[in-house]
C-alpha cells in the first residue's frame, strides 16, 4: 500500500510484499510526494530466498531523488539486513563510493521480525535495529526525498508501523 500524500505528521500502512523471483531487485515507493525529515518504524519478515548463500536482503533505500528508487540503478543510502545476519548501509549505486558500513547481527529464521528505525534529518541519517543504533550517517551529500523499499534474491514482507515526517 503506497502511502499518498501526507497532510498529517502520522500515518500507518498495511504490510508491503516484494517478490524478487529469478534474482532480480525489486522496489516499491513508500510515500507519494516524499519528505526530507521523517521517523521510519519498521518491521522486515524474509518469507522465503531463492539464493543458496543466504545473502538475501530487503530494506529502504532513502534520500533518492526518483520516487520508487531502485538499488543498483537509482542513487540514494542503500539501508539492507541480509538473511545471513549482515546489515549494512552504502551509496547506490556502490560505484559512488561514498559510503560503505557493514556489521553482523546473527542468522536470520524465516518469519522472524526484524524491527527497524530510520531517523533522518537534515545532515543525518540514523539507523537502529532491534532498539539499538547501528549506523549514524553525518553530512550526507545525498539529499533526495524519496524512500523506496527493496528486495533482491526473497520474498519479503515489510510493514511500516508508523511513518512520522517531521
Amino acid at each position: 500500500m503506497l502511502i499518498t500524500a501526507c497532510k498529517s505528521n502520522y500515518i500507518i500502512t498495511k504490510n508491503i510484499e516484494l517478490d524478487s523471483k529469478n534474482d532480480l531487485y525489486v522496489s516499491q515507493k513508500i510515500l507519494s510526494d516524499g519528505a526530507e525529515n521523517y521517523e521510519i518504524f519498521a518491521t522486515i519478515k524474509f518469507n522465503e530466498s531463492y539464493r543458496k548463500n543466504k545473502k538475501s536482503w530487503a530494506g529502504f533505500l532513502l534520500k533518492t531523488n526518483v520516487n520508487n528508487g531502485l538499488h543498483g540503478k537509482d542513487s540514494g543510502y542503500m539501508f539492507y539486513i541480509r538473511e545471513n545476519g549482515e546489515i549494512g548501509v552504502h551509496s547506490s549505486p556502490q560505484s559512488n563510493n561514498e559510503i560503505e558500513l557493514t556489521k553482523y547481527l546473527r542468522s536470520l529464521e524465516y518469519g522472524e521480525k526484524i524491527n527497524v528505525k530510520i531517523l533522518s534529518t537534515d545532515n543525518q541519517l540514523k539507523i537502529y535495529v532491534n532498539g539499538k543504533e547501528q549506523f549514524a550517517i553525518n553530512d550526507m551529500k545525498l539529499k533526495g526525498k524519496y524512500i523506496s523499499a527493496n528486495a533482491g534474491g526473497a520474498d519479503v514482507s515489510i510493514k511500516i508501523n508508523s511513518f512520522k515526517k517531521m
